[in-house]
């Protein structure tokens, strides 16, 4: 006589199943992931996990939850036995029509939370990968869905690409995105707390000291909020042309002209581009492109106003022009750094 066993509930864990997906769809807190690990180990658990795969076609649920059901690999040469029976289609479509209302219910949910720089639990990145640029390098990338990364000096970014989210985390620096249009997969860059969205369009996102962040559309339309979503209903809608800067918690949005435009996205040419600005703001964007700490010692100097252009990796001809034309002398300490201080007069 066999031991009496106790028989697993498959339905119970069938819906079970469908409630951890729908959660997953808002996000799971670090305590429902832990929950989920204890559910899953149980085998009818892990069972009907595995069955919502092939149940809900287009929703690779493996994909999505694989660190916590990595595949499995079946054996080179199995053990002869007798064919499984095929599960009645009854209970396939209870199990399907408990996880539609569940996506539903979980979709519903979704929805009504402001999309966060962060892709949610549910969607594990398939690849994550980190880009940098180092002092006075500018680099271009083609990312995997087609879309155009382009990096200034002295920049890092992460991008996360799921089934249904791009996300990218901007750490420093500035950076020019040519988005892969694809109605279906967000776009979303997060820096200083805050999150721009695309579908498919072009824009230019910088850091700055503090907060402080600017976001430059070049084409196309983009959405932008907070990070922790507390401002969707509140947050930018920005078309070509038009910058927003962030300055201590403060939003300005204006529109470009053509020369401004030009001037803020001459860096991909590998050109500087002074608009009549302070020296102060000048040398602050040439810093940029040299491993140099530069120092105005006088503080008279740095309210004159400069124009003109010069190659960002090379900036020797400002240094030169700044002698000729406003009496501005160069030293360099032991140290490199550069110090700026207004020349003597000649005998």
């Amino acid at each position: 006589m066999s031991p009496v066993m106790p028989f697993p509930d498959l339905d119970r864990a069938r819906d079970e199943a469908a409630e951890w997906i729908a959660r997953a769809f808002r996000g799971l807190s670090a305590d429902e992931q832990a929950a989920l690990r204890d559910w899953s180990r149980r085998p009818e658990n892990r069972r009907a996990m595995q069955e919502m795969s092939s149940v809900w076609q287009g929703l690779d649920v493996l994909s999505v939850l694989s660190d916590l059901f990595p595949r499995e690999t079946a054996p080179a040469a199995p053990p002869a036995a007798p064919p499984a029976p095929v599960a009645p289609p009854r209970w396939r479509l209870a199990v399907a029509a408990s996880l539609v209302v569940a996506l539903a219910a979980g979709a519903l949910f979704f929805t009504r939370r402001p999309v966060t720089a962060r892709p949610p639990a549910a969607f594990a990145p398939l690849q994550a990968q980190a880009y940098t640029s180092t002092i006075g390098e500018h680099r271009t990338i083609r990312l995997p869905d087609g879309s155009v990364l382009a990096l200034n000096s002295g920049t890092l970014v992460d991008v996360s690409f799921s089934p249904d989210l791009r996300a990218v985390n901007l750490h420093r620096g500035e950076a020019h995105f040519e988005v892969a249009h694809d109605t279906s997969r967000p776009f979303l860059v997060t820096a200083n707390g805050r999150t721009v969205r695309a579908v498919g369009t072009a824009f230019n996102v910088r850091l700055r000291g503090g907060d402080a962040l600017d976001v430059l559309v070049t084409e196309g339309v983009v959405s932008t909020y907070a990070a922790d979503g507390t401002d969707a209903t509140q947050g930018s809608r920005l078309v070509a042309g038009e910058l927003l800067q962030l300055r201590d918690g403060r939003s300005d949005v204006r529109r470009l002209d053509a020369t401004e435009l030009d001037a803020l996205t001459a860096w991909r040419r590998g050109v500087l581009v002074l608009d009549g600005i302070t020296l102060e703001a000048a040398l602050e964007e040439a810093a940029r492109y040299t491993p140099h700490r530069i120092v105005i010692d006088d503080e008279s100097l740095k309210s004159v106003r400069l124009g003109g252009s010069f190659r960002t990796d090379d900036l020797a001809p400002l240094l030169q022009a700044l002698r000729t034309s406003f009496g501005i002398d160069t030293h360099e300490d032991a140290d490199g750094t550069l110090r700026l201080t207004r020349a003597s007069p000649r005998e």
